[in-house]
């Protein structure tokens, strides 16, 4: 049985979103008897307030933009409810902790407390600038909590503790405690999970290997179906085309399914892309003090060209001893998330 650290830094990097595809795998593996997850009440809290605050600084500050730039739709019944979701932020927050706080059931989370952690102590690394603290990055005060009791926890226990974060603070922390071990995401950690069956993860790889042209072509194929947005532009992506399409070299093996001979993995693809784009060129748009708006919007077409790396989870169907024979039953690409397109030099004139 393998211990589990989950840091904050994972949630929010998964948008906490505990439909995506490596936190079920967490509760498989808790189910399977594979591991042990365990939380701290810093980082339990620490991730209640993230959600708390995404809700109210991202969430809000999206309406006040919409309300007013978008106010003739509230002449329409269907759309009416959009205008009071600054009234239910309450209720979205409640809702999305509650998620949380089910998903910490699903993977039966131990929460470790800190009431016996000495603030002496933390403050001595603090003024040292020791691991999780440093001479760049002095307030990590929560995380210095949460390593020390999850260290004492292992100590006291004998056990091991894999910390999952990409924080490389925290992994200068567990490079000097013998009882912790570093895994900078899910992906990697599960890939050393399964590393314990030496064959078949090596089996998967040489898999991977010898389809590699296959797999280039449907993710590909996944990327000319996906939608692209503009993320630092209001505008339009009028049309893409994919120049050259690059996966790892190496995979994580997430999951191995050697009875029913699935595999699940997870790559990059990096792609380089020629974009269309349309957008509001603010600047040369005339605006009425007196009424605060635009008269009209003076719109400008570019032409992008940008390298963009995308998360794939694939899950293939393999054959025992014959690695080029593979179908491949599902792929997720970039998290079911837009493909986020910038132009440079990009400057907002409101």
């Amino acid at each position: 049985m393998v211990n589990v650290f989950v840091d904050t830094q994972v949630f929010i990097q998964k948008n906490f979103d505990f439909s995506n595809e490596l936190f079920k795998r967490l509760i498989d593996a808790v189910e399977d008897d594979l591991i042990s997850v365990y939380l701290t009440e810093v980082v339990k809290k620490e991730i209640e307030s993230k959600i708390h605050g995404n809700v109210y600084e991202t969430v809000n500050n999206s309406q006040k933009k919409f309300i007013k730039e978008a106010k003739i739709l509230r002449n329409l019944e269907e759309y009416k409810n959009i205008f009071n979701i600054a009234n239910a932020l309450d209720c979205i927050s409640d809702s999305l902790i509650k998620q949380f706080e089910q998903f910490l059931g699903d993977v039966d989370a131990v929460i470790i407390p800190i009431d016996d952690i000495s603030p002496t102590l933390i403050f001595e690394k603090y003024f040292r600038a020791e691991p999780p603290f440093s001479n760049k990055k002095k307030d990590e005060f929560p995380d210095a909590f949460s390593l020390i009791a999850i260290q004492r926890w292992a100590e006291t226990e004998g056990e091991g503790v894999s910390i999952i974060s990409n924080d490389q603070d925290l992994k200068c922390f567990c490079d000097n405690i013998e009882k912790l071990s570093f895994e900078p995401s899910l992906e990697s950690f599960f890939n050393s999970l399964t590393k314990n069956d030496s064959y078949n993860h090596k089996f998967i790889v040489s898999v991977y290997d010898a389809n590699y042209e296959i797999m280039q072509e449907n993710v590909l194929k996944s990327i000319e179906k996906h939608e692209f947005r503009l993320s630092n532009e209001d505008g339009d992506v009028n049309k893409v085309s994919i120049n050259d399409v690059e996966l790892d070299e190496d995979p994580y093996i997430i999951e191995i399914e050697k009875d029913e001979g699935i595999a699940t993995i997870a790559f990059n693809a990096v792609i380089s892309l020629h974009a269309e784009v349309s957008y509001i060129d603010y600047a040369s748009s005339p605006y009425d003090k007196e009424e605060g708006r635009y008269l009209f919007h003076h719109t400008e077409e570019a032409v992008v060209e940008d390298v963009v790396v995308l998360p794939i989870i694939m899950k293939i169907e393999y054959q025992d001893h014959d690695k080029h024979e593979i179908r491949i039953i599902d792929l997720v690409l970039n998290e079911d998330e837009f493909i986020d397109i910038e132009i440079e030099n990009s400057y907002d004139y409101r």
